[in-house]
């Protein structure tokens, strides 16, 4: 069973860019952004360094969880406060959205970490002031025990500290 993944990667946290399309001749194509390209691949490589530094790992074998493994990521994007930013607000709450910090990140990681990002079952996002650009990660197996569920059925009452769906 692999390790547990916990570093903060010193790379300023990028959204993900929309797909862009174009015509050549005559032909639609779509794209990546480069912003959006280089992100991912500074995230990657900056992972990828830490990751090597810090666990036995060897890439040849495929990635870094197995496939089916659930999986469990948490990340805080922290951004730097702009000068226009109120001092009252203690939270980055304009844009880009958090979900969109962590379509990058999310992608930058397939087939590196895990085989597909289908295999993330508790997603945890946070967008934070801080002196210094970073991300903090924590990747582990899921174990789906430490957060209840609240199930609200159709004509129904809450049902409170449920683990489980069914």
């Amino acid at each position: 069973m692999p390790k547990p993944i916990n570093v903060i990667i010193m790379v300023e946290p990028v959204a993900k860019g929309r797909a862009r399309a174009a015509v050549i001749k005559g032909h639609v194509r779509e794209y990546t952004p480069a912003k959006t390209r280089n992100a991912e691949a500074e995230v990657r490589i900056s992972i990828r360094d830490n990751i090597l530094r810090t666990v036995q790992f060897d890439q040849g074998l495929g990635p870094y969880f197995p496939v089916g493994m659930p999986l469990r990521l948490e990340a805080t994007f922290v951004i730097p406060r702009p000068s226009s930013a109120p001092k009252r607000r203690r939270f980055p709450v304009t844009r880009p959205d958090a979900d969109n910090y962590m379509k990058l990140l999310q992608d930058a990681f397939n087939k590196f970490l895990y085989v597909d990002d289908g295999q993330l079952t508790t997603v945890v996002i946070k967008k934070r002031y801080g002196l210094m650009p970073a991300i903090q990660l924590k990747i582990s197996e899921d174990l789906g025990d430490e957060v209840p569920c609240v199930v609200l059925a159709k004509d129904a009452k809450p049902i409170l500290n449920q683990t489980s769906l069914f």
